[in-house]
């Protein structure tokens, strides 16, 4: 099924619009705008922004250890839930709703992760074509479940002028998918960032 769709939607067209990015979180964009911030109420009440720097930080999903170790700071959207702080998931149609996580370097977002049901793979692929036209190359791969059982997956990748958007179906398992929006010249800052570290911890 999701051939079948690639295979129609890769006949629209549409021009690469700039900035890049998640529901106006856009690569590039400073911390300051997001860190630890309270939002507008979410459908259970309060809502905020947490980064793994913040007083919750023991509660939070952290960056990998080498990222950490770079000075990276992820960032996530939290509902308070019973008295407990929860990821929040965000509507991206009538139908469907994500969660994501935004990762920072230096104060300047490089990385967002979009996560959701692998039923919303046609509206999220038509959504990003509309938005940045044809697919540069799609990569095809298998993931594995936890019995290690193997599934095909299916990887559209968007190259952008040193920044890429992929869409990864099947991720994790087979009922997920996730959206990736990439900055390579900040990646490699962090990679030369944790290498330094690295060094001087030996």
């Amino acid at each position: 099924m999701v051939h079948e769709v690639l295979l129609a939607l890769l006949m629209m067209q549409a021009p690469t619009p700039t900035p890049i990015g998640f529901q106006g979180y856009d690569l590039g964009s400073p911390i300051g705008a997001v860190h630890n911030i309270d939002m507008p109420p979410g459908p259970h009440g309060m809502r905020r922004i947490e980064c793994s720097d913040s007083s919750l930080a023991g509660l939070l999903p952290q960056p990998t250890a080498r990222e950490a170790r770079a000075g990276v700071i992820r960032c996530q959207l939290r509902d308070l839930i019973s008295g407990t702080w929860l990821p929040a998931s965000v509507p991206i149609s009538t139908d469907y709703q994500v969660e994501f996580d935004l990762y920072y370097f230096n104060g300047s977002l490089f990385r967002i992760e979009v996560v959701g049901d692998i039923t919303a793979h046609t509206t999220i692929l038509r959504a990003l074509m509309e938005r940045y036209g044809r697919p540069t190359r799609i990569d095809e791969g298998e993931v594995r479940n936890g019995y290690g059982a193997a599934f095909p997956q299916l990887t559209t990748l968007w190259s952008l002028s040193g920044r890429t958007v992929s869409m990864i179906t099947p991720f994790l398992n087979r009922d997920r998918m996730a959206v990736i929006y990439f900055d390579a010249a900040i990646s490699r800052e962090v990679e030369a960032a944790a290498d330094a570290a690295d060094h001087v911890n030996m």
